[in-house]
């Protein structure tokens, strides 16, 4: 059916409404065409006043008109001439077959809602008027009719008047509440529209924030692999902390503080700028100077200022700080050391900007980077510290077990030069000195051979004295005493 239909509107270019009224006109005419048809095959077998011939007029009449689409003259000149056909069809049967007696004449009441359905309301009220003419006229010529028949010709006119009456109240009432209908289906539609829109918003809202997430998760990821963190300086890994959060949150300053508990102030760290690409660092702020920001990041909360220089936790900084750098909207993550303050990271922007939940969890996973960072290094100094002590212990070992080694060889040796001055003092020493002793006894006792025994006892104590000169000459020379070297000269003990 709807190739039938693409067959007589090819061409038109037509909205849904006036494709469904184009549909419903030639849908009107087909069926018209039928029964016409139906009507002209039956005619020799019914009663039908109107000449056979009569029904071909409006088959005739239609099938042109719907040819006139394939023309392209307008679909609302082809509705017009499609309900113009009808009411020639109906005034037609209505001549042959008793005017207002007949039974086709409360068909005319079919074309002004033809004309609402297929048109508007104006159009309507236009056939309903032609319709209430055509009764009049027919009851002012029912005696002239080519087949009149008795009745109350007024009484019909009446009947017929009063439908198209109600016909007529029913289309304005029907228009009226079509009326409604469609301002109640608008309304809902531009409502539903409105939903669509904030919806279709809330959904793209949603998607660019899971976006910023993946986002955030993959760029914590990336910084969490940094060779920076793991394994370089406390000032390598701060630059890629701070660089990463100025990139990835697009923010024009970030920089990373830390917070001295015993002067109550924080000092900068590190401090990047984005649209310089450039680092700086030293400043300080005191809590004396900010003490409603001090106390505000003592709560261990992060401090998110939409507007900076009204924020009840920032407005301190307006002049001091804000307006210098030209800030207008910041956001501050502590970090802890040790379950406590240990410094803060700050994010500052130099247009107004209002911080996200995912930009807020993005700064505290960054924040909870730093004190990693800084243990990080702390575990590597101190396990620096313990190799160099091992080092310095081992070679304190080494150096140790040398010197026990050199003070054993060193005993050693004055063990053996003891015992060398003990066998020359009890040999090469005590043998003058016992021959002395035993001539000493022996001058005493006797009065004879005196001079014999001098000689003697001169002899031993020159003897007693080169031993003790030579003793006193490998002293002085810092030498060992060896037995063998006074063997060489001192003579032996008798």
């Amino acid at each position: 059916m709807k190739r039938f239909h693409f067959f007589f509107l090819d061409g038109f270019d037509l909205d849904e409404e006036g494709f469904a009224r184009a549909r419903l006109m030639i849908s009107f005419a087909l069926v018209e065409v039928l029964f016409c048809l139906v009507c002209f095959v039956l005619h020799p077998y019914l009663s039908f006043y109107t000449p056979r011939i009569a029904f071909l007029l409006p088959v005739v009449l239609l099938l042109s008109t719907l040819f006139l689409l394939r023309l392209k003259t307008g679909l609302h000149l082809a509705i017009q001439t499609t309900i113009f056909c009808f009411w020639i069809s109906f005034c037609v049967g209505m001549y042959f077959s008793g005017g207002l007696l007949s039974l086709i004449a409360p068909w005319l009441g079919l074309l002004p809602l033809m004309a609402f359905t297929l048109v508007n309301q104006k159009n309507a009220f236009v056939w309903a008027g032609i319709s209430l003419t055509t009764f009049v006229v027919f009851a002012f010529v029912h005696d002239n009719l080519a087949v009149p028949k008795a009745g109350n010709v007024y009484g019909a006119l009446v009947a017929h008047l009063g439908l198209a009456v109600v016909i007529f109240v029913f289309i304005q009432l029907f228009h009226r509440i079509r009326q409604h209908l469609l301002t109640t289906i608008t309304d809902r539609n531009n409502k539903l529209e409105v939903s669509q829109e904030a919806l279709a918003a809330r959904v793209k809202e949603i998607v660019d924030r899971n976006n910023s997430l993946e986002k955030h998760w993959h760029t914590l990821l990336d910084i969490s692999k940094s060779r920076s963190i793991s394994f370089g300086t406390l000032e390598e890994a701060l630059r890629d902390i701070t660089k990463t959060g100025a990139v990835s949150l697009e923010a024009h300053r970030v920089s990373i503080w830390h917070y001295d508990r015993t002067s109550n102030k924080i000092k900068c760290l590190l401090l990047y700028k984005l649209k310089e690409q450039d680092y700086e660092k030293g400043a300080e702020l005191h809590g004396e100077d900010f003490p409603r920001y001090f106390e505000a990041l003592l709560d261990e909360e992060i401090i998110p200022a939409d507007d900076a220089e009204v924020d009840p936790k920032t407005f301190e900084f307006k002049d001091n700080y804000l307006k210098p750098h030209n800030i207008l909207s910041m956001m501050d993550a502590p970090y802890f050391l040790d379950g406590k303050l240990g410094g803060v990271i700050c994010f500052e922007h130099q247009e107004h900007r209002h911080w996200l939940p995912e930009d807020l969890l993005f700064a505290k996973a960054l924040s909870d980077i730093v004190p990693l960072v800084i243990r990080s290094i702390q575990r590597r100094d101190y396990e620096a510290r313990i190799r160099k002590h091992k080092k310095e212990v081992s070679r304190l070992n080494q150096s140790l077990e040398e010197r026990i080694s050199e003070r054993t060889q060193e005993l050693e040796t004055q063990n053996k030069q003891l015992a060398e001055y003990a066998y020359i003092n009890s040999h090469q020493l005590r043998g003058p000195i016992c021959r002395i002793l035993g001539l000493v006894n022996l001058i005493e006792e006797s009065d004879t051979k005196e001079k014999e025994m001098v000689g003697l006892l001169k002899a031993s104590v020159v003897e007693l004295d080169d031993v003790v000169k030579k003793i006193n000459e490998i002293v002085d020379a810092g030498a060992s005493i060896d037995r063998n070297q006074l063997n060489g000269w001192v003579p032996s003990e008798s």
